[in-house]
Formats: C-alpha cells, structure tokens, sequence
C-alpha cells in the first residue's frame, strides 16, 4: 500500500510503511530516530562524527551520502532507500534526479526555525504513517524542555546573541532562525532589535545575519553562545585577539559560552534543542 504526498509540485508515492530513508538533513535524522525509522543514508558531509553520540546509537549503521550540500547520488542509490528526505532550500534543483532513485519529500530544514520544525517532524510522522507515535514524541520533548529550563542557573536578562564566527565577521542567528527563536522561547533576551535585524544583511537568504566585528559593539550583547568547530576555530582564535571583540560586554564580563556547532546550528531538530538546552544547564557564571 502506498499514499500519494505532494512534493516540488508532482505527486510522489510513499510506502504506507517505510521501512528504509534517506536523510540529506540532520533534522530529518532526528526525527527519523525518534519514529524509529531505519536510516540507510545520511549526508552527514562525509563525517560520521558530525552526528551526535545519541544519535548515532539509535540509527545504527548507515551509509554516507556526501554533504548536504552536494549529496552523492550513487550513494544514495547504494542506501537502497524506499523514501528520501531532502531540504526545500538545497535540494529542489536535483529533485528530479532524486526523485528518480526514490519517492523524495522536499521539506524545511536549513532555513526553518523553532516552531517549524516541530511542524516538519509532525509532517514526517504523518508520511511515515507514526501519526500516534509523532504526538507522543512531541509530548515527551515539550516536557523535556520544559523540565530542562527550570535547571537554567544563569541570568536570562542579559542580552545575547548566538553566533558562529568566520573569516568574514560573525553571523548571528537572528530572532526567527532555529537558535534565535528557541533561545526566545525559553526565556532569553535578544541584544538585537527586530528592527535593526532588518538592517543586517542575510546570509544565503535565511535568518542569519552577518555582523562586521567592529560593528559588534554597536549592539553590545551581555552574552554570547559562540558556536565552534574544527572549521571555525582558527576564525574564533583571530576574533578573539581583535580590539573590537575586547570592547564587547559579554567579553568584559566573561559571559562568553563556546557551544559544539555542529548540534547548536546543524542539527535544528527536536533532539538539537533538547541537547541545546543541557548546555545551557552546564553553564555557570
């Protein structure tokens, strides 16, 4: 048995049950995890330990199929999938291709915030025919997090910002992005304005916003979540030893959070915010 989803404009045909997924989306992964869906793909940009432990216990072995940016489509023929998941934003111009290995569900992720990617796991619950399992799941997370924010220990007054640094400055994950909103959602204070957001220029058209270092002082976060890697940690180390970064009142303060990139602006799952929020436990000041 089958059921007819609507995708990129055609009807694609998806089992009843799937027992075999592609995922070009660490978000995808995540609630393909929570649905107990077995995940024979992953574009995990070729670096199985991008995902995270829990993660990765609970889908078990998988193929890599490139990068999300570039996913590997021979790979994902090798995965043997029944279903793929790819992102709205990346993908629509190889859904074709995609689509021709295997039915190919386009849906937010890289652009999505907080409050649609609840909408998006629920979507895929109901591709997956877990209707039932997807509300309970989404039960257990909004418990989650809401046991998870009473052991938030610091100041949620002090204006903050979440932001990766690069070469080019810093690009801060704006108030309707997946970070920004959820930070809002629990309780944090933004140090920039909705409107002074409209005057920062985006990055790849969504809500990440990029601040020239020595214009950082101009919103003068009280805090900062800093989001490294392996990639960014040589930028990280440069902004550091700049005057401008010095000036900034979280850094005065010493309210300056390095966070593990890859789950703060990789993830954008129900599993990422949960895993967000235990950091933020584990901070003291």
């Amino acid at each position: 048995m089958t059921k007819e989803i609507q995708s990129n404009g055609v009807t694609v045909k998806v089992p009843d049950t799937i027992e075999s997924a592609v995922a070009l989306e660490y978000s995808f992964v995540e609630a393909l995890a929570k649905l107990n869906i077995n995940v024979t793909g992953i574009a995990d940009d070729n670096d199985e330990n991008n995902l995270d432990s829990s993660i990765k216990d609970s889908i078990g072995n998988y193929t890599s199929v490139g990068t999300r940016l570039e996913p590997d489509t021979e790979a994902i023929k090798k995965a043997e999938p029944q279903i793929i998941l790819a992102d709205k934003n990346r993908h629509e111009k190889i859904f074709d291709q995609l689509n021709q290995i295997a039915p190919t569900v386009l849906l937010e992720s890289f652009d999505a915030n907080y409050e649609q990617s609840i909408d998006v796991f629920k979507q895929i619950a109901e591709i997956a025919s877990e209707e039932d399992k997807g509300h309970e799941v989404v039960e257990q997370h909004d418990k989650k997090v809401e046991d998870l924010s009473k052991d938030v220990t610091i100041d949620k007054d002090k204006s903050t910002i979440a932001a990766v640094p690069t070469s080019e400055g810093l690009y801060v994950h704006a108030s309707d992005s997946y970070v920004g909103q959820f930070l809002s959602k629990v309780g944090f204070n933004s140090s920039i304005s909705q409107s002074e957001e409209s005057n920062l220029p985006e990055y790849m058209g969504a809500d990440y916003l990029k601040v020239d270092t020595d214009k950082l002082s101009d919103f003068n976060p009280e805090r900062i979540f800093v989001m490294v890697d392996n990639d960014n940690q040589k930028d990280y180390d440069n902004l550091k030893e700049s005057d401008a970064w010095k000036q900034v009142e979280a850094v005065k303060h010493n309210r300056v959070h390095e966070v593990n990139r890859e789950r703060w602006a990789k993830y954008r799952g129900l599993i990422a915010s949960e895993l967000i929020l235990e950091d933020i436990t584990k901070v003291e000041e």
